[in-house]
């Protein structure tokens, strides 16, 4: 069993302005994160923040756009 990463781009429908990264995929997980910075440069601002639990018992805080 190996590591599966796809190239990814986001896009801001409002300004055509796009966001390309390569991304880890987890099977398992439920949701999708980016770097806020990278989002905020294409004009993507976030409506929220979640807290997610990793794996390690560490408290992850991030922004939350849904949509």
């Amino acid at each position: 069993m190996g590591l599966t990463h796809v190239a990814v781009r986001l896009l801001n429908s409002d300004s055509q302005e796009t966001y390309n990264a390569e991304f880890l995929v987890d099977t398992g997980c439920m949701d999708t994160m980016a770097p806020a910075s990278e989002l905020e440069k294409i004009g993507i601002q976030p409506e929220g923040k979640v807290e997610t639990l990793l794996n390690a018992p560490t408290m992850f805080q991030a922004a939350q756009r849904i949509g």
